[in-house]
């Protein structure tokens, strides 16, 4: 009770300490970023390895096993998985979470030292990756040159000089460049050398010694002594032509059917995209003008996340409004109704400095918890407000009301935000990426809450003291009448101003009059209609009151009529069990973009692969509500990225696609929406299954797949299934003959 006294008597006080708090939290609310979801890292690590022209078997043997027997003894590993291909091992860590994942990848790192010197001497050193080599990517960029520049030109635009500098921004993993043609100059290895030859001491100074003899243009290639006959040398151009040449494609690129270069950015797990793509707005023009190309963004995830932050906040400031709007209709009263207003942005604006602290970003979850304490911030100063409002009618004096209302109901307002409390604080103890997500959702309510009770008891009695006064109905009425005096006195001022016009004008008044009321007529009106209005209220609320009241006195006036009303309340609640709405992690929202993958046979080359992915992009393009699309083609596999003009018709659309892909033999196609949930929802998605088949047997896990496979297109609600296991592609093995081998000088 003292400290609500301190409260009512010290109001400027009181608002220096609210004020404080305001203070801190405009400031947190300007520094916290924003994002889509909250930051789920997930623990997970990714060692690549290189080994160029081996075959499967040979990578699985040489270089998987020997590191997955090394990094099973990892600290809080949970799982170990791996795929070996042709030239490439890739073992993928998952640890448990709460894992500090710069210790887990040191540790990586040293138990692959451990094993480097059992790898083959071509293979490429083991890389460890934080980021999820499976991940999309948040941002896709094409270049578009002019007529006059070539393939090779973007490309090496793109390798040279966009993707070092992209890949400098803060919270970028990787950029990767697809598409395009590579120079390449094939020189004498022993004759194309830098190095260095040691130090010379000469007097005080010591010089370093370079040998370079690196080749700078053709002309010095082909400058090149092969040998000497009869002492005259004989040089490389006198044997043969040099030429820059261009790499063998891996891969094509194509924007709307039409070959180019694209860059696909990837963040780290703890980057923020709008960052990102903010950092890359701000260089882009500058990139434009040193290159002279032209960037066009066909895939941008920050636009996607800032159109869903903004619906959010639209949908919360609706809430408010309709919040005031409620409780004007009930409180019947501007001055309380100001009160409780005031109360709501105090007490979410100071949540945001809690949240700040706490490191929770802007995102859909942290508003929606705003959104929901919105309206919970405001039950504890109601009630509050109105006990004093109760006191102030029995002519207590209104500092003395103020401290008597809120002392009186403390303990029940208390209760009641425990009570909702320790709904949420619960979640705050769950581990794994449920609780992660969930957090942000239940800090926000937990603090809007907290600082909402604070303002019940420190702002809503003070200001209720300075604002409220004794107030009778006859007391109203001589205030109404003194604001209708003031009404009218400024329209009568406005109707001499109108009078005063020209001739024309009063040609328009005569004629308006015919239709419209004078000023003291239209207020009379107005005032009639809004008695009518609040009479019609206090009518309907005093008959659902009478209601209520005659229905309660029937409910309990016997124990016959208990007994129904507890019989009637158990049938609406076993029915109600019948209309649950089925269960999934998340709802699939409306997407745009979309990304449809196609796999060939083991071996399909890349001509083949692209000729079939071509007629494939002419088939979607001519689907209508296709606004562009995005086709990346490596040996065995075709990605197109296909955006939607309008994502309600998109639906249509794929499934016409669908039924096109299931009719090309020896191919599995997957189509998924381009979300941002794919990153945050990875491994929870509850519209896929993963089974895992485990065995001694290479061949009987094989079998026993394809079989399980074609079983599982038979069950319902199945739309395809993938075999992780894929064939080898296929080989040559050349077996040499060491006797013919030595006869020729050859060893094997």
């Amino acid at each position: 009770m003292k400290l609500i006294s301190f409260f009512v008597h010290r109001p400027i006080a009181t608002m220096m300490i609210l004020f404080i708090f305001l203070f801190f939290g405009i400031l947190s609310l300007f520094k916290i970023p924003i994002d889509l979801f909250p930051n789920v890292s997930h623990p997970h690590l990714s060692i690549i390895t290189k080994y160029e022209n081996s075959s499967a078997e040979e990578i699985e043997k040489n270089i998987t096993k020997p590191l997955e027997d090394e990094l099973s003894f990892l600290k809080n590993l949970s799982y170990l998985s791996s795929v070996s291909e042709e030239g490439v091992s890739r073992i993928q860590l998952t640890f448990h979470w709460g894992t500090p994942m710069d210790f887990a990848a040191l540790e990586a790192r040293e138990k692959i030292d451990l094993v480097k010197s059992k790898l083959p001497e071509e293979a490429e050193d083991p890389i460890v990756e934080r980021y999820n080599p499976n991940a999309s990517p948040i941002l896709m960029v094409n270049l578009l040159g002019n007529e006059n520049q070539k393939e090779e030109d973007l490309r090496a635009i793109a390798d040279g000089k966009l993707k070092p500098t992209l890949e400098r921004i803060l919270g970028v993993a990787q950029v990767k460049v697809f598409g395009g043609a590579e120079k390449m100059i094939d020189a004498l290895k022993s004759s194309n050398v830098s190095s260095r030859g040691g130090t010379l001491r000469e007097g005080k100074i010591d010089l370093l010694i370079k040998t370079s003899a690196k080749f700078n243009s053709i002309e010095d290639i082909l400058d090149t002594i092969i040998t000497k006959k009869n002492q005259a040398p004989i040089y490389l151009k006198h044997l043969a032509t040099v030429q820059s040449a261009l790499k063998i494609k891996k891969d094509y690129s194509f924007l709307n059917g039409k070959p180019s270069v694209a860059l696909a950015i990837y963040k780290e797990p703890s980057g923020n995209t709008l960052s990102i793509s903010k950092q890359f707005q701000s260089i882009k023009k500058s990139l434009e003008e040193e290159t002279h190309i032209s960037l066009v963004s066909t895939y941008d995830q920050s636009n996607y996340i800032k159109n869903s932050i903004s619906m959010v906040q639209s949908n919360a400031l609706q809430g408010a409004l309709l919040t005031i709007l409620i409780l004007f209709i009930f409180l019947k009263n501007f001055a309380t109704t100001f009160i409780i207003v005031v109360s709501i942005p105090f007490a979410i604006v100071c949540s945001f400095f809690l949240l700040y602290l706490n490191g929770v970003t802007l995102n859909i979850f942290s508003l929606a918890g705003i959104a929901l304490a919105l309206g919970m911030v405001v039950d504890a100063s109601v009630v509050i407000l109105e006990n004093i409002f109760e006191h102030l009618k029995t002519e207590e004096r209104p500092k003395n009301a103020a401290i008597n209302g809120t002392v009186e109901v403390a303990g029940a307002v208390i209760a009641s935000t425990l009570t909702t409390l320790a709904v949420f604080i619960p979640i705050l103890f769950v581990k794994g990426p449920i609780g992660i997500i969930f957090k942000d959702l239940s800090l926000s309510i937990i603090y809007g809450l907290i600082f909402s009770m604070i303002i019940a008891f420190s702002f809503i009695p003070m200001i209720a003291a300075q604002l409220l006064k004794q107030q009778t109905a006859e007391g109203i009425k001589e205030k109404i009448d003194r604001w209708r005096e003031i009404v009218l006195q400024g329209l009568w001022i406005l109707d001499r101003i109108y009078h005063l016009g020209t001739k024309m004008a009063q040609s328009y008044e005569n004629i308006l009059k015919r239709f419209t009321l004078t000023p003291k007529e239209l207020y009379k009106k107005a005032l009639e209609q809004t008695e009518a209005g609040e009479k019609k209220i206090e009518e309907l609320q005093t008959t659902v009151e009478k209601q209520y009241e005659r229905t309660l006195k029937e409910a309990i006036q016997s124990w016959k009529s208990r007994v129904s009303v507890i019989i009637v309340v158990f049938i609406i609640f076993f029915l109600s069990l019948f209309f649950i709405p089925k269960t999934e992690f998340l709802p699939e929202a409306l997407q745009n973009h979309y990304e449809v993958t196609l796999t060939y046979p083991p071996g399909t080359s890349l001509d083949t692969t692209t000729e079939s992915c071509k007629k494939i992009e002419a088939f979607i393009q001519s689907l209508s509500n296709i606004s562009s699309t995005h086709l990346k083609v490596v040996a065995g596999q075709g990605t197109f990225l296909m955006q939607f003009s309008k994502p309600k018709k998109a639906q249509k659309r794929l499934a016409h696609l669908r039924a096109y892909l299931e009719k090309i033999p020896d191919t599995y196609f997957s189509i998924t929406a381009l979300s941002p949930l794919s990153s945050v929802t990875a491994g929870l998605e509850t519209r896929s299954l993963d089974l895992k088949l485990k065995g001694p047997e290479m061949k009987v896990l094989q079998k026993k797949g394809k079989f399980l496979a074609e079983e599982l297109k038979k069950v319902r609600g199945v739309r395809s299934t993938y075999l992780s296991y894929e064939e080898s592609k296929p080989e040559i093995e050349i077996k040499v003959d060491r006797d013919k081998a030595s006869d020729v000088g050859l060893t094997s």
